[in-house]
């Protein structure tokens, strides 16, 4: 998922969920008499958002975002997208769209050192920055990482591609929101998993005694063995007895040799398998103990709602 097209999906899902209760988002854009789809978001506003948005005030009927995640590399073709996409929707739908009423902004996760080395760029506040020199029409920057507003309207959705120290905040503080958003923790989790695990795994009081007591009930859930190496040692055995079995018609060296690769081999996928189901409850615990919800513990787990349901109310039952 830690790939630029994984970002980049996230970002319109984000923008979408948060934009499309008074505004219409379109997540790619077909240009008339182009052969091809341009990838950016659309934000139509019919009627003026102000009072929707924190930073994006300075929107018009028509908002490009134009997305770049930590991952992406800013430069020379960056620029040429920039000015191919203005080209597109101001001259291929001029019947719609013109200068006075499309905004642009490149949306970034860090700053694009090419553009601020090479270009004039206005500060207008933290994290957002103006430019006439890249196009036919003003271009807005905003880097996420160094917005300094509060975390509220679109701005909460934003955050989601920050990075760094500013991320490790970020994540800590939706895990500790009372108000918590599903599609937020959703996308935080599936992009920076390893990131909230620690941070869940800080914060949970007694997080290790219940870990203890899961660990004790999943047996009864059919999940006796753990461990890798429960499962290397039975493949080892039944390879062995596979061996022996046919070494007596194929001789026993060959068959013992060919039972015990066999039953290596068994044992480590068996092993791989109950420890990564394994990892799926530990997770499972660490977001309940945070107060997710059963439907998005399940989708980020693979866990069924059903069996989910079931587990912890074993938990709870022997605490």
């Amino acid at each position: 998922m830690k790939k630029s097209k994984g970002f980049d999906e996230a970002f319109k899902d984000a923008m979408k969920t948060y934009f499309e209760s008074f505004a219409i988002v379109k997540t790619e854009y077909e240009i008339h008499r182009l052969p091809r789809k341009i990838d950016i978001v659309i934000i139509e506003a019919d009627t003026p958002i102000t009072e929707n948005v924190a930073i994006f005030t300075y929107f018009k009927k028509y908002n490009i975002l134009d997305f770049k995640s930590e991952l992406d590399y800013f430069g020379v073709e960056s620029l040429y997208k920039i000015g191919y996409y203005m080209y597109a929707l101001l001259l291929r739908e001029k019947k719609e769209i013109d200068k006075d009423s499309l905004t642009y902004t490149l949306v970034c996760s860090k700053r694009p050192t090419y553009l601020f080395s090479n270009y004039h760029l206005e500060e207008m506040e933290a994290g957002l920055y103006s430019t006439k020199d890249i196009g036919i029409i003003e271009v807005k920057i905003l880097i996420i990482e160094e917005i300094q507003r509060e975390l509220e309207k679109e701005i909460r959705y934003l955050k989601i591609f920050t990075r760094g120290e500013d991320r490790l905040k970020f994540i800590e503080g939706e895990l500790s929101r009372e108000n918590k958003e599903d599609v937020i923790l959703e996308w935080l989790t599936l992009l920076y998993e390893e990131e909230v695990m620690q941070i869940t795994k800080r914060k949970t009081r007694g997080y290790f005694e219940l870990e203890a007591k899961a660990e004790k009930l999943a047996e009864n859930f059919g999940l006796k063995d753990k461990f890798i190496s429960q499962g290397l040692s039975q493949g080892i055995s039944q390879g062995i007895s596979q061996g022996i079995s046919q070494g007596l018609s194929q001789g026993l060296s060959q068959g013992l040799s060919q039972g015990l690769n066999q039953g290596i081999k068994q044992g480590l996928n068996r092993g791989k398998q109950i420890a990564k189901r394994k990892e799926r409850i530990r997770m499972a615990i660490r977001l309940k103990n945070e107060g997710m919800t059963l439907e998005f513990i399940s989708k980020i787990t693979d866990l069924k709602l059903e069996w989910l349901d079931r587990f912890f109310r074993k938990i709870e039952s022997r605490k």
